[in-house]
């Protein structure tokens, strides 16, 4: 009997550890080296059970890792629908992106009976995992948080590689590995082998691993030399500001002169300085504009005090009287430059499929009404500064980055308002991302968030400087801009395509039927 139940019970503790210590890896755990083990249990459960089992497996190994890294989504929902919506909705979006790892499951043990074990079968595998994450990228307007590429943030010789492959290139870097710690911990059962045999079979993954983490490491180091501080055209002297509004504040228009009266404090405050570019978070003005003219006045007569380019979020409205997510750099004169948000959050920033019962249960979160969402990739240019302006969640999307640079940007910035989710995992996901958009371009990311994590990273993903989630405050630093376009920006994603020629390359050889 205690075999039986040890049999029986087996499997789902396999699962639950690989959930489990793939959540540890990202922020804000940080126990980073644990993803490169993690798939193990969820490998050795997929492959040694029925085919029938292997998308369940994956889906309770997707779904610990999920519930674990995403329940702040619940605050959020809570606050505006109340417990009860806001815990269904919470499940329904954590059964979603499980979904991902229970089809990677039930393919892997699909290709497991008509590829033989060998580094086809890994590198199969490893494009099986990129592709489902890209979908899930783009998918239903696209979900990319803790994509597992993200937890590597820290490692700068490793994530340089994303110049060439994006993001994905680092997940498929992760299942690589896995896969090779598992056939060097397991036997091929599929043929009989000596044990020299034995030996040579599983010498061969180590010598994979190391050949492959050589070279990874030897790119890092050279490109990481080669976009030195130094590296680019102008510098400019930048300030940062973090004003820590209250997000119940910011839905009220009573605070409309709190609000600006924190600004006018910021403003008086680096005033003392000379400065190139001031960098505020998204809707930092508590107003529409130009429709609100007394605060869009009231905003340049302050923002004239620091005598250079002030770069801040707003709601703009048109003269239709629809509503944008916006950035504008307000000028001297009357006029003003403005990018407005390419990629709305549903639900948050519009309704999808409006005229159904969505409306009713999500108006609550839609506080904004619904917004028009920006066509183009508009470059902000002041003077000698080029700008690519990321309205909060654009910078989730590598794409978007890459057009602004495409565009003209020398420089990235990022512009948000985290108020909403205090002290939650989610703001160090958001502020990580951006490392991420730095390397793939190499561009400088300077980050201004309402409340969060405001700071500056530089061209090779590192972290300079960072502030305090909750804290009022102002950063300055000097950055450099640069006319250099990688590999990724003028490709883009060609990495995913060479995935997908992979695996249906793969199919078409061993696929006994065809």
């Amino acid at each position: 009997m205690r075999i039986t139940y040890q049999n029986k019970y087996k499997p789902f503790i396999y699962c639950l550890s690989s959930g489990f210590f793939t959540m540890c890896s990202f922020p804000n755990v940080c126990c980073d080296f644990t993803i490169w083990l993690s798939f193990i249990p969820l490998i050795y459960i997929v492959l040694t059970n029925k085919t029938k089992y292997s998308f369940i497996y994956g889906f309770i190994s997707g779904f610990v890792c999920n519930i674990l890294s995403l329940f702040w989504i619940v605050q959020p929902l809570n606050l505006y629908l109340g417990i009860f919506k806001a815990s269904i909705l919470s499940l329904l979006l954590w059964i979603y992106v499980s979904l991902y790892w229970g089809v990677w499951s039930f393919f892997v043990k699909l290709f497991s009976k008509i590829v033989t074990y060998n580094i086809n079968f890994i590198i199969c595998c490893s494009c099986l995992w990129v592709l489902l994450e890209y979908i899930r990228t783009y998918l239903f307007t696209g979900f990319p948080l803790i994509l597992i590429g993200y937890s590597q943030f820290k490692f700068l010789s490793i994530i340089q590689i994303v110049e060439f492959t994006g993001i994905y290139g680092i997940s498929f870097i992760i299942i690589f590995f896995n896969f090779c710690c598992y056939f060097l911990l397991t036997t091929n059962k599929k043929i009989n082998l000596s044990i020299k045999d034995i030996l040579y079979y599983k010498l061969q993954y180590v010598y994979i691993s190391l050949i492959l983490f050589f070279f990874i490491f030897i790119i890092g180091k050279v490109r990481i030399h080669k976009f030195s501080k130094n590296f680019g055209d102008d510098s400019l002297k930048v300030v940062i500001i973090q004003p820590n509004i209250e997000q119940y504040k910011k839905l009220d228009i009573n605070y409309i002169n709190d609000i600006l009266l924190n600004l006018e404090r910021h403003v008086n405050k680096i005033a003392q300085t000379k400065y190139d570019l001031v960098v505020w978070p998204e809707t930092a003005i508590p107003a529409c504009i130009p429709q609100n003219k007394a605060v869009f006045k009231y905003i340049r007569n302050i923002m004239r005090k620091t005598k250079c380019c002030n770069i801040i979020g707003t709601v703009y409205n048109n003269i239709y009287g629809e509503q944008s997510n916006a950035i504008v750099v307000i000028r001297e004169t009357s006029s003003f430059l403005l990018h407005k948000k390419k990629h709305l959050i549903p639900f948050g920033e519009y309704i999808p499929l409006s005229f159904t019962f969505l409306t009713k249960v999500f108006m609550p979160l839609n506080q904004l009404e619904n917004f028009i969402k920006g066509t183009d990739v508009n470059i902000l240019k002041y003077k000698n500064i080029n700008l690519g302006t990321l309205i909060c969640s654009e910078n989730f999307f590598p794409e978007i980055a890459s057009q602004f640079v495409m565009n003209g940007a020398r420089i990235l910035t990022n512009h948000a308002n985290d108020a909403w989710f205090n002290n939650t995992a989610v703001l160090y996901q958001h502020f990580i991302m951006n490392v991420f958009r730095a390397v793939e371009n190499r561009k400088v990311v300077m980050i201004s968030s309402n409340s969060g994590i405001s700071g500056l990273i530089d061209i090779t993903g590192k972290i300079i400087i960072s502030t305090i989630n909750g804290k009022s405050t102002a950063i300055s630093c000097s950055v450099m801009q640069n006319h250099f376009k990688t590999f990724y920006t003028l490709h883009g994603d060609i990495f995913i395509k060479m995935c997908f020629v992979f695996v249906l390359l793969m199919y078409i050889l061993y696929n006994p039927y065809i």
